[in-house]
């Protein structure tokens, strides 16, 4: 559009930089008035792809020098109102990010703490979304919530004595298989009602790919966390295949890696990252990112108390070829 000789720089017209956005064509030009066609034709632009006094135009945190699109987010983020989701003060003294089955001790076998520990992540996530509509809204608050928030804190053995009633009363976590999912969504049916949620949760069995990204992105609309599970390989419930939970990396991070052009790196074999199969989650939060070179759709999700991210596509590959429908899917509150 512009060009360049030795001695001079010659901008296009109004008229010729339309004609190149495809904005307007030769006989639209016609219809106006000769006097406003002399206008068109006799002003000169100056062509900007981005704002010049922004490092960053579109604010989707690739800056404009390496964005191909800099006037148009290539970055979208989706979550729940509350980023700390359901802080609880752990052993250590610092904020978990939800709750953590890890917590319950396994030194008696016979016990149901030793259950909890083992096969107790469905109950971890139901537990952790009834503290969060409770924590949310001071309506849903009732004498179960309160068992675990004093003082709108929650302590970890506070927690812990929450958690074991609602699997006393709701949950009810077997030995060796944990919650299936028909049941989970039954017991958080039975607590909606208690707490008078005007909520109904179901397991879905046949959601396509992009049927299940619908759901979750709407429940997260709502401001409801979505729990989820990736389950065991299927038919051989002992495989080993698994998907990873990554721990994300950005500029300025330890080991990030600043010669690519990514706004987030997760690297699998960062000590901090891990796999999992046979495990319910809970999704916080969605970023999709049309730019990065690997993970275009990142789950941020709660496990053990820590916060990790899911790559979609690597989950559904899993369900495809190496679980099922039936044990990987999700709780859909509507």
């Amino acid at each position: 559009m512009i060009d360049f000789t030795d001695t001079t720089i010659e901008l296009p017209t109004l008229y010729e930089y339309w004609v190149s956005l495809k904005g307007i064509d030769y006989y639209a030009f016609k219809r106006f008035t000769e006097s406003r066609q002399a206008i068109i034709n006799s002003f000169v632009v100056l062509p900007l792809k981005s704002d010049p006094t922004k490092e960053d135009t579109d604010r989707d945190g690739y800056l404009d020098h390496a964005d191909p699109r800099p006037l148009k987010s290539d970055v979208t983020y989706l979550g729940i109102k509350d980023e700390k989701y359901v802080p609880i003060i752990n052993p250590d003294g610092d904020a978990s990010y939800g709750g953590n089955q890890g917590w319950f001790p396994e030194d008696n076998k016979l016990s149901v703490d030793y259950i909890l520990n083992y096969y107790g992540c469905g109950t971890i996530g139901a537990s952790d979304l009834f503290l969060y509509f409770a924590l949310k809204d001071t309506k849903y608050e009732n004498k179960i919530t309160n068992m675990a928030i004093k003082d709108n804190m929650i302590n970890y053995s506070d927690y812990m004595n929450y958690v074991r009633y609602i699997n006393e009363t709701y949950t009810h976590t077997p030995r060796w298989l944990g919650v299936p999912g028909p049941s989970l969504s039954n017991a958080i049916n039975s607590y909606f009602k208690y707490a008078g949620i005007n909520h109904k949760a179901s397991w879905p069995l046949s959601f396509s790919k992009s049927e299940m990204l619908d759901k979750i992105e709407e429940m997260l609309e709502k401001d409801i966390p979505v729990i989820f599970s990736i389950g065991p390989n299927t038919p051989d419930l002992w495989g080993e295949t698994m998907v990873n939970l990554y721990y994300q990396k950005k500029k300025g991070d330890e080991h990030y890696d600043g010669t690519l052009n990514e706004l987030y790196q997760y690297d699998e074999n960062d000590k901090r990252s891990t796999k999992i199969n046979g495990h319910y989650m809970t999704i916080t939060g969605i970023i999709k990112d049309k730019l990065s070179t690997k993970h275009n759709i990142m789950l941020r999700i709660s496990s053990w108390g820590n916060l990790y991210y899911v790559d979609y596509d690597e989950y559904r590959e899993y369900i495809e070829n190496e679980g099922d429908k039936w044990t990987s899917s999700m709780i859909y509150i509507k």
